[in-house]
């Protein structure tokens, strides 16, 4: 038997990879920076589908990544 999936759960859901355009925008730079990243080898891991032209970005490696970049202010006034 198939379990039953509230529709609105789904709804709610956060999806667990995101697009190259979505992953740019939740780090706050350019599709063209993450691109060029990513053929760099730099930045955050790059997941890609069957021939390479669905490439995909954790979304838990995403908030990883901006975490690795946390710097504390310490003394601020």
């Amino acid at each position: 038997m198939t379990p039953r999936i509230n529709p609105q759960e789904r709804h709610d859901a956060r999806p667990e990879y995101v697009r190259r355009r979505e992953a740019a925008r939740f780090l706050g730079i350019s599709y063209g920076t993450l691109s060029n990243w990513a053929s760099a080898g730099v930045g955050p891991t790059v997941y890609r589908l069957g021939t390479g032209k669905v490439v995909l970005y954790a979304v838990h490696e995403l908030h990883a990544y901006i975490s690795a970049g946390r710097v504390e202010m310490v003394g601020a006034a």
